[in-house]
Order: C-alpha cells, then structure tokens, then sequence
C-alpha cells in the first residue's frame, strides 16, 4: 500500500500519473546525503531535487538483470550496452536516459567521454547554477563567492542530453562541481556546489547515485571502482581531478562497499578506500580511514 508521503511525491514531481520510482529509504538516504553535502557549501535548486526523485536508473551495479528485465544487451562487436527497458506493459515502464558500454575483453564499464560543448559553453551553464549556490548555499565560506567567468575547465564528461564539469578558481583553492541537463529530464540529475581544495583527506571520495567527482592528489593517475562484486568502472582522470558517472541507487549498494583504488603512473596502488557512506547502512556515515597497501 502506497503511504501518504508517496502520494504526494508522486503527485508534485510527475504530472502524467506515473508511478513513484524510487522507495522513501532511498529519498530518506539521499536526504541524509545532502545535508552532509551542504555542510561543505552545496546546493540542489528544489525543482531540481524532485527531478531526482523521478530520475531513471539505466544501470544496476550488480551487473545483473533489472528486476523488470533488462540488463546487459548486445551493443556490436567487442562491447555491450546496459539499459533498463521501457515496457508498456511491465509493473514500471522505464525509458532509458543513460547509457554505459561494456568492454567484453575487459569486463570494464566504460565512462562517457569528454563533453562536446566548449569550455565557454560550460562556464556559461554553470553560471546559471553558480548564481542559485551564491544566493542560497548556507556554507560559501570554503566555495568563495568570484565569478565563474576567469575559472578553469579541468575535466569533463557527457552526452547529448547532459555533462558534468569540475572548474578550478585562477588561484587554484577553490574548484566547483557542475552538472548540468541541456536537454530531457532523468539521470543525472542536475547538481552544483563549490568547496576548497583539500577540504578532505588525500584518498577520502565518496559515491552517491549518480557516481563521484572531485579531487584526488596530484600523484594519482588512475581511478578504479567497485560496488560489491560487480564489474570495474574506471573514471576520467586529470591531474587533481575525477569524474565517474554510475548510477548506484542506494537500494541496490547500501550494506556493500563501493572500492575506489587509486593508482599512480607505473600501476602502483597508492591507497583504496570504502567510498560507500550507506556501508554499514545504519542511517549515518561511519567514519573511516583509507587503506595503504603493506
């Protein structure tokens, strides 16, 4: 039976009487998740955060199938392609927003690449957001409160439809986490805050729903991740920087670890880390240390 709250998620975010995706502990979960965020300076717009709600998954971290079918589809020689499949006549119809290639050789999820828009593209785009987080972020101290306009692109990633970018200030101690939809709705959401270099540990990255980004010390050429079993998602890196995009709803990670392995320029591993704050899934991050090899 549907509660009350349901009912009216359902009501505000989506005027076509389609069914809520996503059950209240994941919304309860994310909730969490984002208080967390904005004790760092972050913001989600409100129109925004009900397009989260609604958004469609496309790939489930197991591997598996999709519990309405699905899974892993032939995608042409040498790779497949997950998606989650749109059925009018399953319990949920889905349509798929995103989608990640399989490299069958390797196992590996392969990353959307970089961005097609210009950097001046991107900046612009983020300047819209940039204007909400200046407005209403509770925390701006560490994100500084400069204009985009002289800021870096440092690394990006996309489709037609989306892209996420990380900009860097001129003087290098603040960077700022875009991600924008240029068209549609669905995953990824939209989402933007600011915050200063080396506000966590060296190694410290944690994953949400859509994935991680953000900083990683300049020695480290090489990003891996894992939930649980599943296959190995290897991120766009930079110097300083990554970007991997994965949906991981938390209904399918909490109680797993998600590995991020961070290597440098000869394969070495440097240090890996849980970055899964639903694990152990006990309402709140457990704290924890990154993991040096012996």
């Amino acid at each position: 039976m549907r509660t009350e709250i349901e009912d009216l998620l359902a009501d505000t975010a989506d005027d076509t009487a389609q069914p809520l995706h996503h059950s209240i502990d994941e919304i309860i979960h994310r909730g969490r998740r984002a208080t967390r965020l904005r004790q760092a300076g972050t913001i989600t717009a409100s129109a925004l955060t009900v397009g989260a709600v609604v958004g469609v998954f496309t790939l489930w971290p197991s591997g598996g199938p999709h519990p309405n079918g699905g899974g892993v589809q032939p995608a042409g020689p040498g790779t497949t392609t997950s998606t989650s499949p749109s059925s009018p006549g399953s319990p949920v119809a889905r349509t798929p927003r995103a989608t990640l290639t399989m490299d069958v050789e390797t196992g590996q999820l392969v990353q959307p690449p970089a961005s097609k828009l210009t950097d001046a593209q991107i900046i612009a785009q983020c300047k819209k957001q940039d204007a909400d987080f200046l407005r209403f972020a509770e925390n701006k101290a560490g994100g500084g409160t400069d204009k985009l306009d002289n800021w870096t692109v440092k690394i990006t990633q996309g489709e037609d439809t989306w892209f996420r970018a990380i900009l860097q200030s001129p003087d290098g101690k603040r960077y700022a986490r875009c991600q924008y939809r240029t068209a549609g709705s669905g995953a990824p959401g939209e989402y933007y805050d600011r915050q200063a270099v080396n506000l966590m540990r060296p190694f410290e990255v944690w994953t949400d729903a859509d994935g991680s980004w953000g900083q990683i010390p300049a020695n480290v050429a090489r990003v891996t991740f894992q939930a649980g079993d599943g296959p190995l998602m290897d991120a766009r890196v930079t110097k300083g920087f990554y970007l991997l995009y994965a949906p991981l709803p938390y209904t399918d990670v909490k109680g797993k670890p998600i590995w991020a392995i961070f290597y440098d320029t000869n394969g070495k591993e440097l240090a890996r880390f849980d970055s899964n704050g639903s694990n152990p899934d006990v309402g709140h991050t457990v704290p924890r240390d990154p993991i040096f090899p012996k």
